[in-house]
């Protein structure tokens, strides 16, 4: 049974801001190997905003995305992926007040992931979870449990690289977050609700 001061949240690749304003309050997150792929969850995608407005970036997964698979047997398909998301996020977010603060640490997880898919969820959360200064564990449970239901909500506004050109975009990933806000994105994500 999970106690009130936990949640257990979906897997994704580079998380929503929303899924990050679910954690806050939370002593623990539950991270479940054992979940099963759900494509209409988009786990292997996040969202960026660029110079073109907003790009999915996708992670591709052997056996394609209408696999019945638990989150810790996926596997990616190929390496191509890496170095295009490197320019995508550099593309979209090198005028960022703080990209230069934090790529580097996010280019060595990318690169340094070998083909687990789930490995690499969990590292990239792992990271955004420290370097959004939030205080909550992880918790990494092999057994299938229910996910909390991630609704996305209005957030406020804050600055964006693109902003000036296509308006203010919510619920981008928390990365987009991490780049133009840097240190005051803790801030930022405790004074977002919960819908």
């Amino acid at each position: 049974m999970i106690n009130e001061h936990a949640l257990a949240l979906p897997i994704c690749y580079l998380p929503s801001i929303s899924w990050f304003v679910h954690a806050i309050g939370k002593q623990e997150l539950i991270l479940s190997s054992a979940e099963f792929y759900r494509k209409e969850n988009h786990p292997n995608r996040c969202s960026i905003f660029s110079a073109n407005g907003i790009i999915n970036l996708n992670v591709p997964l052997s056996g394609g995305r209408n696999q019945k698979t638990r989150m810790c047997e996926l596997k990616i398909a190929g390496d191509d992926w890496k170095r295009n998301h490197l320019y995508a996020l550099k593309s979209a977010y090198g005028k960022a007040p703080f990209f230069l603060y934090y790529f580097d640490e996010l280019e060595k997880i990318i690169v340094g992931i070998k083909d687990n898919y789930f490995d690499l969820c969990v590292e990239l959360i792992k990271w955004l979870i420290k370097e959004l200064n939030l205080s909550v564990s992880i918790i990494i449970s092999n057994i299938e449990i229910i996910v909390a239901k991630i609704t996305s909500g209005e957030h406020s506004k804050y600055y964006q690289v693109f902003e000036n050109k296509f308006g203010f975009q919510n619920n981008m990933s928390a990365i987009d977050l991490l780049f133009c806000l840097g240190p005051d994105a803790n801030g930022y994500l405790k004074n977002q609700n919960v819908k």
